[in-house]
């Protein structure tokens, strides 16, 4: 008897490998887990490793199994006149992590810029709120950053991604409103062209040789707008915010964009503009 039974057994799973046999789906999700040493966050898309001071360390695209990593990947920062630079370190209660209703995930990091022991002067004090959602290769970031009194920086750069050496994967850009695009020439100086699109968000990508993606989009580009420079051959970077600042506090919301372009930069936008607008 039980091998009759084992042999319908193995007769039903072969039928449910054969083509069109409805499989069972497997419900997409995100997770975000923090340890002593910093946070990981995943979905179907992508898997970001953050450190303890919150600065993105690593990135997973997921479709291709490809990582990139380094120090100076996540280089959000202040500098004073002549050049001294105030980076990301972290604050006592720097990581946490929040469950959304629809099943999205944020992560809390608290933070305030130092060089080596020392604290930028009057501490300024930055948090970041990642917001991550299941189906989606989009990663919301709100920024606040603020100071006791109004300090006049001569650099305030928020949202930077850099990539450099390895890291440096990228063969397109692609920016603006009535779009521009171009093949990255190794020997461009200088940055490029950023301009604003019609729903008022300002976009910049950069897609891989394997048309893996990473884009910023800004909700109010009067506030901040996104950037992309590129140095010499190894030095490729992403920017939400680039300048000056003398401010007591500063609040920026932006879209990080983690996954794939298989039909170029028209379809990242058309997943971005369906998201805030609501348009097909």
């Amino acid at each position: 008897m039980w091998m009759r039974h084992l042999f319908i057994y193995i007769a039903i799973a072969s039928l449910m490998t054969l083509p069109g046999f409805a499989q069972p789906q497997r419900e997409a999700s995100v997770s975000v887990v923090v340890g002593d040493d910093g946070a990981v966050a995943q979905n179907d898309f992508y898997r970001l490793e953050f450190g303890a001071s919150g600065n993105i360390e690593a990135l997973t695209f997921k479709a291709t199994g490809r990582r990139i990593s380094g120090a100076g990947l996540h280089n959000d920062a202040l500098t004073l006149k002549p050049g001294t630079v105030y980076s990301l370190r972290k604050a006592e209660s720097n990581l946490r992590v929040e469950s959304l209703d629809d099943g999205g995930k944020q992560l809390i990091v608290n933070a305030i810029f130092m060089t080596g022991q020392e604290n930028a002067a009057d501490r300024p004090e930055i948090q970041y709120v990642y917001t991550f959602t299941p189906k989606s290769s989009l990663v919301r970031v709100q920024v606040e950053i603020h100071q006791s009194k109004p300090k006049p920086w001569a650099l305030l750069r928020i949202n930077e991604l850099g990539f450099e050496g390895e890291t440096n994967i990228f063969s397109e850009w692609a920016t603006g409103d009535d779009p521009e695009s171009g093949k990255i020439k190794t020997s461009v100086k200088g940055p490029l062209k950023s301009t604003n699109w019609k729903a008022a968000i300002n976009w910049s990508l950069l897609i891989s040789d394997k048309r893996e993606v990473i884009g910023l989009f800004a909700i109010a580009p009067e506030v901040s707008r996104t950037f992309i420079y590129i140095y010499g051959a190894n030095h490729y970077y992403l920017n939400g915010r680039y300048g000056e600042w003398d401010g007591q506090a500063l609040q920026v919301e932006q879209y990080w964009y983690f996954g794939m372009a298989p039909n170029g930069y028209s379809g990242v936008c058309a997943e971005v503009k369906e998201k805030f607008l609501g348009q097909k």
